[in-house]
């Protein structure tokens, strides 16, 4: 991760959510395009088998959503149980 913003480092420190989880919902997870040239990562149940199958153990990461910027900075991290949550029109 290039750059972490303050906003997402508190969050992150507020919600529990480590740096591993931030790359797991990045390297595994559903992509979503958001406004502003964004993009939201989410880590499912699906996505976390798939990793097992190739010997990773993921399943503490379920759930693990991460918004990054066009210049690739973290903005926010967060736990949800759906993605749709993270569904917004792109521009």
């Amino acid at each position: 991760m290039e750059h972490v913003s303050e906003h997402a480092g508190r969050r992150m420190q507020q919600r529990g959510i480590p740096f591993t989880a931030v790359d797991a919902a990045i390297g595994w997870g559903q992509t979503t395009r958001q406004q502003h040239g964004r993009t939201a990562y989410f880590l499912g149940e699906r996505d976390a088998r798939r990793a097992k199958k190739q010997g990773e153990n993921l399943s503490q990461f379920v759930g693990t959503a991460v918004i990054v910027g066009r210049d690739g900075g973290l903005i926010s991290a967060l736990r949800i149980a759906r993605p749709n949550r993270l569904k917004q029109k792109a521009k």
